[in-house]
């Protein structure tokens, strides 16, 4: 943004505020690029290193069934304990 511009847009000077977007005349600085990039892999990164250990420890996508033990708590907290089915 143009320092003209940008008063403009704070309400002081001369100039009309321009919100059309359009493509610099100046090309951008490699370290733009480099400063993207390392905004991407810190915002990414973590969900990968996650997937990656998930998949390490449990080589699967399909979802897991729900273990007996589960169950098994739920109905005791229930009071349908299996002695007191039989």
């Amino acid at each position: 943004m143009s320092p003209g511009q940008a008063r403009a847009l704070a309400g002081f000077g001369s100039e009309r505020p321009r919100f059309a977007l359009r493509l610099s005349r100046t090309p951008p600085k490699p370290a733009t690029f480099a400063a993207l990039a390392i905004g991407v892999l810190l915002g990414v990164g973590p969900y990968v290193e996650e997937l990656v250990r998930c998949l390490r420890a449990k080589p699967t996508l399909a979802p897991l069934p729900a273990s007996g033990e589960d169950e098994r708590r739920d109905r005791a907290r229930d009071g349908d304990d299996e002695r007191n089915a039989r």
